[in-house]
C-alpha cells in the first residue's frame, strides 16, 4: 500500500495533476478518523477493565491509522480551500507512503528481536502514548539488530 500510494503521488506530481474531486476523501478521512478515535477509546477502556497489555497495545496501534486518516483529511481540506495548491494531494500521498514504509521496516526489525512482544508500534505508560519512548524503543531495536548482524559477520 505504501509503495502504491507513493507511486501514484509521484506520477501525479510529474504530470502536474490535481485531484478531480476531494470531497469523497474529506468525508472518508473524517469518518475514518472519528471511527478510529472511538475504537481507540473503547479498546483502552476494555484494556484497563481487563488489565490487558495486549488489548492496550492493539489500541495504541490505532494511532497509525489515525495518523494516515488525518494526513488524508488535511491534504484534501487544503486542496479544497486552495485549489492552486494542486500538488498538496500528492505530497500527502508521499507522507502516507513514508509513514507506512517506516512502520513496516521498524516492525520487520523489531520482529527479529528475541524480546519482541508483538508490537513495534506502541509504547504506553499511565499517561498514555509516549512518543519519545516509542522512538527510543524503535531506534534501540534497530541498533541492536544491526549490531548483532555486524558482530555475527565479524565472527565468521
Amino acid at each position: 500500500f505504501g509503495l502504491w500510494s507513493g507511486a501514484g503521488a509521484v506520477l501525479r506530481l510529474v504530470q502536474s495533476a490535481s485531484p478531480s474531486d476531494t470531497l469523497p476523501g474529506l468525508v472518508i478521512a473524517f469518518v475514518s478518523s472519528g471511527f478510529m478515535l472511538l475504537l481507540y477509546s473503547l479498546k483502552m477502556l476494555v484494556a484497563r477493565a481487563l488489565n490487558s497489555s495486549t488489548v492496550e497495545k492493539d489500541a495504541l496501534c490505532q494511532w497509525g491509522c489515525i495518523r494516515i486518516s488525518a494526513l488524508l483529511f488535511l491534504g484534501a481540506l487544503v486542496f479544497e480551500a486552495a485549489p492552486q495548491l494542486w500538488w498538496i494531494d500528492s505530497v500527502s500521498g508521499l507522507a502516507i507512503m513514508i509513514i507506512i514504509l517506516n512502520d513496516g521496516v521498524i516492525t520487520i526489525f523489531a520482529a527479529q528481536d528475541p524480546d519482541f512482544d508483538g508490537c513495534a508500534c506502541c509504547v504506553s505508560s499511565d499517561d498514555g502514548i509516549d512518543i519519545g519512548a516509542l522512538t527510543a524503543r524503535q531506534m534501540a531495536q534497530i541498533r541492536k539488530m544491526t549490531r548483532s548482524k555486524s558482530n555475527s559477520d565479524l565472527q565468521l
